[in-house]
């Protein structure tokens, strides 16, 4: 059987409109970092102070450093001991280090509040951010440092820009697009691992000679849907399942080609859904669970040891994540039948050769190589 399609994710350019950024500077009246609050050298380790010249007895502020050693007190300018600037010591290093009792500095970029320091402030449409404080922008999680904004450099699954330019000429684009809320504040990159994750079929897959079909060409309609075209199908064809923020399309899809013709064949009985999470945690063979997994190995488990209903065994990775270690259903369930399927067999790329099948025998499955849809993220 051949594998379902994976639908690509559309890539969208990254956009935050409006942002505006202020740049403050890092040394105010030659006082250099003194005045700023905060623990600096009282926070460090493994030390908090140090007695030789190290350079790596440094603490990180304002995206720079300030030093914790006593050879901060002074700077030379272009190598004369004579011409000094301000110091680099930390704010606290004097009162930490030299046990000075701290004394009523000029307070370092001075608000109107004489209690507070403003430190630099990140200001845009709907925002405003303190230094330090983090806002998220779709799934762009954003920082304001000394007054500048530093965003991460990703891309998000939705985008509002992208969404209204599209939305804006339908008939030039051929589509409407929608904001589901599940795809908000996600990557690309969490899309593309989480909601697809079929891999590439290992060399013995590849190796599968296709089955020889006598198609007769005549019989294969324009269009055919078989939730409706054939009476004995209706009712009998499953709807698509959400499979969650977990890679495994590669569980999903098998189990849908698999509960749909094993429907189709009992045809008297009541349709069927199997359990995704049976085997997702069960046939965990070489398989990277919420990370992705090989089609013919889900085959090959149904074939040799076959998986309950979805009563039995209830799906939770699609929530959490998390792929819980596989146990025994047939020991607490009311129903523990097993449901098995034979042998999966592959057919050809021929486009009349899989309608045939269709037709037929009822749904197969497909897939595109991961590392095709990574390209079209790539641009």
């Amino acid at each position: 059987m051949m594998m379902m399609p994976l639908v690509p994710l559309p890539l969208v350019p990254l956009t935050v409109a409006g942002m505006l950024v202020a740049v403050l500077p890092l040394a105010v009246d030659g006082q250099g970092f003194r005045g700023i609050p905060g623990n600096f050298c009282r926070n460090r380790k493994p030390s908090e102070c140090c007695t030789d010249r190290l350079d790596d007895c440094a603490v990180p502020i304002l995206g720079t450093l300030c030093y914790c050693d006593q050879f901060c007190l002074t700077r030379d300018l272009e190598g004369d001991p004579g011409v000094s600037l301000e110091d680099d010591c930390c704010p606290d290093f004097r009162e930490v280090c030299l046990g000075e009792r701290p004394q009523g500095l000029k307070q370092w970029l001075p608000s109107d509040d004489p209690g507070s320091y403003n430190l630099g402030v990140c200001e845009g449409a709907g925002f405003k951010l303190q230094h330090g404080e983090t806002q998220k922008f779709n799934c762009i999680e954003c920082t304001c440092d000394g007054g500048k904004l530093k965003c991460e450099m990703e891309e998000c699954m939705i985008e509002k820009e992208v969404m209204e330019e599209v939305n804006s000429e339908p008939r030039h684009y051929g589509w409407k697009a929608a904001n589901y809320t599940h795809f908000w504040t996600k990557k690309i990159k969490e899309g593309f691992l989480l909601r697809t994750g079929t891999l590439d079929p290992e060399k013995l897959s590849l190796e599968m000679y296709p089955i020889i079909q006598r198609v007769n060409t005549s019989l294969i309609p324009d269009h055919f849907d078989a939730r409706r075209t054939r009476r004995e199908w209706r009712g009998r064809m499953s709807s698509v399942r959400d499979q969650g923020w977990c890679g495994a399309s590669w569980v999903f899809s098998t189990l849908a080609v698999t509960q749909d013709r094993l429907s189709l064949l009992a045809r008297g009985a009541d349709p069927i859904q199997l359990s995704a999470q049976n085997l997702l945690s069960c046939a965990n063979l070489a398989q990277h669970g919420c990370k992705g997994g090989h089609v013919e190995r889900a085959w090959n488990y149904l074939r040799r040891k076959g998986v309950v209903q979805e009563a039995c065994y209830r799906y939770e990775s699609g929530t959490s994540g998390k792929v819980p270690s596989c146990h025994n259903p047939t020991l607490t369930c009311k129903d523990p039948d097993l449901y098995k399927m034979e042998p999966a067999y592959r057919i050809s790329n021929n486009e009349q050769d899989i309608q045939w099948e269709i037709m037929r025998n009822g749904p197969v499955q497909g897939s595109q190589p991961p590392s095709w849809v990574a390209s079209l993220l790539a641009g």
